[in-house]
């Protein structure tokens, strides 16, 4: 965690001001984006790492089931997030490192027919690649939307007879899309992603 800095308007030695930091300061707490230690301790900024993304998912869960939001909207938020992600972290400079991602490919490829184990390893994968694109927001949100769905997806894996095939199929798109963000391609990097996920949806859906 790192330590909370006052801006110059709460530096202003005003009651106004006093009082919008005061407010300022209460709804960051409520909001659990920041701890107070102690009476005399300093306030604390939760790290975005450490944030938790379960109030959105089980609120996407929830809707899902009272058959609010279907599945195909929460597939489609996936594919809008995904490829954005993928066109920011071709466009970011300097160029992020891929090296995470390429890991999961392989820890995909090591799993051979393990469809737990691939899936956690497809579930990092993805991640690492928002992770690249430098935008924290859409990291998150991916999170909640993706464990809204992940039993879905697991569940359309497990039941294919043979998941050889379709695996290393999703491996070879999982490189494509990092060689196109690689090679700097916005286009292609959002393209091959919406239609990673588009394409897996399409075949194992009914």
């Amino acid at each position: 965690m790192r330590r909370y800095r006052p801006s110059a308007s709460c530096a202003r030695p005003s009651r106004s001001a006093g009082r919008r930091c005061a407010r300022a300061l209460r709804a960051l707490q409520a909001q659990g984006l920041a701890i107070a230690g102690g009476p005399t301790a300093p306030l604390r900024v939760v790290e975005v790492s450490a944030l938790s993304t379960d109030p959105l998912r089980d609120t996407l869960v929830h809707l899902h089931r009272l058959g609010r939001v279907p599945l195909t909207d929460l597939v489609g938020l996936r594919r809008a997030l995904e490829s954005a992600g993928a066109r920011e972290a071709a466009r970011r400079k300097p160029a992020p490192d891929l090296t995470a991602a390429r890991e999961q490919i392989a820890a995909m490829r090591a799993a051979g027919t393990d469809i737990r184990a691939f899936d956690e390893a497809d579930v990092r994968f993805h991640l690492e690649i928002l992770r690249a694109s430098g935008n924290e927001a859409l990291s998150l949100v991916m999170l909640a939307v993706r464990d809204s769905i992940a039993s879905h997806l697991h569940e359309l894996l497990s039941a294919l007879e043979d998941p050889s095939h379709t695996l290393r199929r999703l491996i070879r798109e999982h490189e494509a899309i990092v060689e196109a963000i690689a090679a700097r391609d916005e286009d292609a990097s959002a393209r091959l992603s919406d239609e990673h996920i588009a394409r897996f949806y399409r075949r194992a859906m009914p």
